[in-house]
């Protein structure tokens, strides 16, 4: 007489098996909701470091250092980023008056999957010249 049905090895199996396959796919997501938070983030970073960048633009030349001074002074905290902060440094070009070199970072605290945490950052640069 032939038993119909699994034997007890094979349900096991089966289960280490759909056990595997449902942590890969938990981890799979986790590691896409963080990519996810870590993409809003940079994007985040990269508007307000732009948003910066006009801001100083926007200025006539001659005020150009005071806007910096005022931006960089304020080092604006960045309610969307945990623990998000922007800087802004502005140098002469090769000493001269009339080129300035801008640059503007915002820095950010993020944990990594594995529970570290990390800091990023996102930085643009520009020149700015007398017309």
């Amino acid at each position: 007489m032939k038993r119909k049905g699994f034997t007890l090895i094979e349900v096991l199996f089966a289960a280490a098996i759909l056990t595997g396959l449902l942590v890969g796919t938990i981890s799979f997501f986790v590691y896409c909701f963080k990519m996810q938070e870590l993409s809003r983030n940079t994007a985040i970073a990269m508007n307000e470091a732009r948003k910066s960048i006009e801001e100083i633009k926007s200025v006539p030349f001659a005020d150009v250092i005071s806007t910096c001074n005022n931006i960089s002074n304020n080092k604006r905290n960045i309610a969307e980023l945990p623990l998000g902060v922007r800087t802004v440094t502005i140098s002469n070009v090769f000493g001269s008056a009339e080129l300035y070199d801008i640059q503007v970072a915002v820095q950010w605290r993020y944990k990594r999957i594995d529970g570290q945490d990390m800091t990023q950052n996102v930085t643009l640069e520009t020149s700015r010249g007398k017309k």
